[in-house]
């Protein structure tokens, strides 16, 4: 009994030290998955004088974008993102008693391929990423519908994944390098916007932590 017990320790002991001994591995190998996203609100409630009435203002925006993605080689990823987005103003007069509110609602689906370029330091790892997107939206004031439409997004991005753990990362997109913008929004009273963009960033890049989205990654 006492070799047997003394057989078991020296195992699990054994078994300990070589999984201490074994390297961490930060960064992606084929066939792995990720899933990924940020989720950004804030509320704002300010009030003002105008033509000597007080006038209450409050504001309320949440925006959420998901993605799944799908190793595809040590360095090359697939995937499918979404995106929603809803925002609420309301103007409050103290002395009608009105009040104006206006929403605006925003779902959009799309994919993205996404190339890991270069290792800095083990934990940062730093990727470019060009994907497409669809969108619809549309917009209300007091509850009655202004206006609706849809819009065509396709984009260049860099951005680099730092690794908290094996398993979670923080996200950091740095810059739209290349972007194409072309949206419709359709009037109820019978007008209608065209709209077609395209610009372009290809500066130097400052301080990641002032990036301009942030998110959060877990591979499994």
């Amino acid at each position: 009994m006492k070799q047997l017990f003394f057989i078991l320790i020296s195992t699990l002991s054994i078994s300990f030290v070589n999984a201490q001994d074994m390297p961490k591995i930060y960064g992606f190998t084929k066939s792995e998955k990720f899933i990924e996203g940020n989720l950004s609100f804030n509320t704002s409630n300010s009030d003002f004088l105008q033509n000597n009435q007080r006038v209450e203002f409050k504001s309320s925006n949440l925006n959420f974008t998901p993605k799944m993605g799908y190793l595809l080689t040590d360095k090359f990823a697939f995937g499918i993102e979404f995106s929603y987005g809803n925002s609420v103003n309301q103007n409050f007069n103290n002395i009608t008693n009105v009040i104006d509110e206006n929403k605006n609602k925003s779902f959009g689906v799309g994919v993205f391929g996404r190339y890991y370029f270069l290792d800095l330091f083990k934990r940062f790892k730093v990727f470019s990423e060009l994907g497409i997107k669809h969108s619809v939206f549309q917009s209300e004031l007091n509850l009655n519908k202004v206006s609706d439409g849809n819009r065509f997004e396709a984009g260049l991005d860099l951005g680099v994944n730092f690794f908290i753990t094996e398993k979670i990362a923080l996200t950091f997109l740095l810059n739209d390098m290349i972007y194409f913008n072309s949206s419709r929004i359709k009037y109820t009273n019978g007008d209608q916007n065209n709209t077609t963009e395209l610009s372009g960033n290809l500066n130097s890049i400052n301080n990641i932590f002032n990036s301009n989205s942030f998110g959060l990654l877990y591979k499994f």
